[in-house]
């Protein structure tokens, strides 16, 4: 009798492992919250994300200056890149949202600076549809790449009319 309860316990170890990989293999993966796992789309239109999204016209993005309410960004992606969602993309910026931080990055690509920093901010609260004190509560890096043209350092900093931004 014991040596039947032996080899059952030891058929039930050997085989409960091999049901549990079965089953993990049939559930489909579910992208983690940050993003990753996103594959990147190459096209101007809004691209469908592949999990979860708010559907809603506009969502609130919770801050340590307070809650802002922005319009439904979600809805407009045009692309995604390691884990960052492009809310918008020309040949003179890029307008990013990084989900996992709650973070919107701005990424200049041309020079003059100045003038198309402007030109990206106002896409940026456009995009959002909120007015430059909301925008100002948000987390926003503003970015120059080694790589733009014109320009012997990279830098980065935040939206030029926040008072409290490194310009």
């Amino acid at each position: 009798m014991k040596r039947i309860t032996t080899y059952i316990i030891i058929v039930v170890l050997l085989v409960a492992p091999l049901v549990y990989l079965w089953l993990a293999r049939r559930t489909p993966a579910t992208p983690p919250v940050g993003g990753t796992g996103a594959t990147t789309q190459s096209s101007t239109a809004a691209v469908a994300p592949t999990w979860p999204f708010p559907t809603a016209d506009t969502i609130v993005i919770g801050t340590a200056a307070g809650s802002v309410t922005v319009h439904n960004f979600y809805k407009d992606v045009v692309d995604t890149e390691e884990g960052m969602l492009i809310l918008r993309s020309t040949d003179d910026y890029d307008i990013g949202y990084d989900r996992g931080i709650s973070t919107f990055a701005i990424s200049l690509k041309r020079a003059p600076i100045e003038q198309v920093r402007r030109q990206a901010e106002q896409a940026f609260i456009g995009v959002l549809n909120v007015s430059e004190r909301d925008a100002c509560k948000l987390a926003v890096s503003v970015t120059v790449p080694r790589s733009t043209a014109g320009v012997a350092t990279e830098g980065t900093a935040g939206l030029s009319f926040c008072r409290a931004t490194v310009q």
